[in-house]
């Protein structure tokens, strides 16, 4: 016979055993749970990154939209979605497996090849570029037959030894174009032909600070009236958009946030990430703009917009400027660069460029103008500089026809 002792420690014993084998089963089920969520999270992430890779592959005139079944397998899909966005465009990609989400958004440009080391891309208008005072041109240029020449003006000469850092070729009589219609495209917005995945929202109903992400709708905040953006702190997939004007002021912090309406104003001091598009003026002050920020004026009723950048400001992106035609025989300005002004990235002007600042990086123009108290000059440059040897290597911009364009991501989300 078992002693009462000898009954409770073999109890004892037994129930400890069951106790550690009962916890060495749910370890091993735990243990395996978690690489199977694991390997689902992984599947869902590189799933989003596929969806990415579509998006960039699908058409880049309109907006793009679409629910894919990946694999041909039920609950294992990804929504695309794709929108210009100032001088750029963004996609967001949500992957769902199951319960189980995973979303990223990217902001990217492109980077043309025939263009990587091109500091100017003039279009021939049977006139040679004069240059005069410091005038510098820095990096391989696409020039008019006629070539370049030196300028006396306003009592200055020209003063470097070389015309050209840089080699030459022959451009043609048009610019090259975009195949993305992106002047088109803000044409729309500008005269309130919002997209399907826009929410228009009136501006009263906006709060002081907003992080909006790009997987939902763009929220527009309108207003029939004049804007005036004071000690807003926004970012994302936002627009603001006015029927005359909007300004934003020193006291704003914006982040990848578009402002939109006939007449723009970003005011001295401004400092953040911001895509300004305007019909009639546009006009950036002592701004510092950070990578990717964006200027576009379009106008498709014959008027000729007018951007400018003003002294001290400083913009890393794109600048464009789009005419319904282009007259060589007007003299308004389309672009106006002062001394003293930078921009770091692309311009891109369909009618005429007045520069007397500096780009460090490219511009495709038609046509160059100079204004002075003297007179108005075509196609001279005084003092203004291009240099494209100072502009990033990993700088992204906008599409053009003719070349070899690739992406490049610049913000991830």
């Amino acid at each position: 016979m078992l002693k009462a002792g000898s009954l409770s420690y073999t109890i004892f014993v037994s129930t400890i055993t069951a106790i550690l084998c009962t916890l060495m089963i749910l370890l091993a089920y735990f243990n395996r749970s978690f690489f199977i969520q694991n390997d689902v999270y992984d599947k869902a992430r590189d799933n989003a990154e596929s969806g990415i890779a579509l998006g960039i592959k699908a058409n880049s005139q309109s907006d793009y939209f679409e629910w894919l079944e990946l694999y041909n397998e039920r609950g294992d899909s990804v929504r695309v979605s794709k929108r210009k966005w100032g001088a750029y465009e963004v996609i967001h990609s949500l992957a769902e497996i199951g319960e189980i989400q995973h979303q990223k958004t990217l902001i990217f440009g492109y980077k043309s090849t025939g263009l990587l080391n091109t500091a100017l891309w003039l279009s021939d208008r049977n006139r040679p570029l004069q240059l005069s005072g410091d005038a510098l041109l820095k990096g391989n240029a696409a020039l008019p037959k006629k070539g370049l020449d030196r300028a006396y003006i306003e009592g200055s000469n020209y003063s470097r030894k070389e015309l050209i850092y840089g080699n030459t070729s022959v451009s043609k009589q048009q610019l090259p174009g975009l195949p993305s219609k992106l002047g088109d495209y803000w044409w729309a917005y500008l005269n309130k032909k919002v997209g399907p995945r826009d929410s228009l929202v009136e501006l009263d109903k906006a709060t002081q600070k907003l992080v909006h992400p790009f997987g939902k709708k763009t929220i527009i905040y309108f207003s029939s009236d004049a804007i005036q953006l004071q000690g807003y702190e926004h970012a994302g997939n936002i627009i603001f958009m006015s029927d005359k004007s909007v300004t934003v002021g020193a006291g704003s912090k914006f982040e990848q946030v578009i402002v939109m309406a006939p007449t723009v104003e970003i005011e001295d001091g401004f400092t953040g990430s911001i895509h300004a598009i305007a019909s009639d003026t546009l006009i950036f002050g002592a701004v510092d703009l950070k990578y990717p920020s964006s200027g576009i004026t379009v106008n498709r009723n014959k008027e000729i917009p007018y951007l400018k950048l003003e002294e001290r400001a400083l913009i890393r992106g794109c600048l464009l400027s789009f005419e319904e035609k282009t007259n060589r025989r007007n003299n308004n300005l389309a672009i106006e660069i002062a001394k003293g002004a930078t921009l770091k990235g692309v311009v891109y002007c369909t009618g005429n460029l007045e520069l007397n600042g500096k780009i460090e990086g490219s511009v495709i123009t038609n046509n160059f103008l100079l204004k002075t108290a003297s007179g108005i000059y075509e196609n001279h440059l005084l003092d203004g500089e291009i240099d494209r040897s100072l502009l990033d290597a990993d700088f992204a911009g906008f599409q053009l026809e003719d070349f070899k364009n690739h992406v490049k991501p610049i913000l991830w989300f």
